[in-house]
């Protein structure tokens, strides 16, 4: 047996799931982003590196190469060699490619720390499971050269309004966020 810890390089947060590519790396899915186990080493790859989250339950690798993810924030992809890339220099951009309402994913919340959470099928499909049931992708039937858009916005309560303020100026083109609502609002922003 080899007990392989933080001292050895690996975070010091819960391992949710392992995987291997067919290139023979092994993946691991924490709590905080993804782990590569580079011969000795461990490198990890995180949202600051691209990924769309840093918190994975579920790791899958599909026939062209990509590895998909089961995370807090939903389900998403990104390219092997972006992965790799990333976590070999610590400084390569991943593009994840995030999938979500517009693609008719509607609440997605993996479930963690039970296996097997995620399985690739004879056929090619990736199998996840859910809080709401399995959720099965063919990752041959993806719409192609669709553009990764640059950020996602959801849509806007017609009660919520949204502008910018610079001191009198209340549509100012430079200035403060101001956001009315008649409802209380939990969580932050950052820009």
């Amino acid at each position: 047996f080899e007990r392989i810890a933080a001292e050895q390089g690996l975070p010091r947060f819960p391992i949710h799931a392992l995987t291997v590519d067919g290139g023979g790396n092994l993946w691991i899915a924490t709590a905080a982003g993804l782990v590569l186990k580079d011969g000795n080493q461990f490198r990890t790859v995180t949202e600051a590196n691209g990924l769309a989250d840093d918190i994975i339950m579920q790791v899958l690798e599909d026939d062209r190469e990509r590895l998909w993810f089961a995370a807090r924030r939903g389900l998403f992809y990104a390219a092997r060699s972006e992965l790799l890339a990333a976590a070999r220099t610590g400084v390569a951009k991943v593009t994840s490619h995030m999938f979500g309402r517009n693609q008719g994913l509607l609440g997605f919340t993996p479930t963690p720390n039970y296996y097997p959470t995620a399985v690739k099928a004879r056929d090619g499909r990736l199998w996840f499971a859910t809080a709401q049931g399995a959720v099965a992708v063919d990752p041959e039937k993806l719409p192609r050269g669709l553009p990764t858009p640059e950020m996602s916005v959801g849509y806007p309560h017609p009660q919520v309004s949204l502008r910018l303020v610079a001191g009198a100026d209340r549509n100012a083109v430079e200035g403060v966020l101001e956001m009315k609502s008649p409802a209380v609002m939990l969580g932050s922003l950052t820009a």
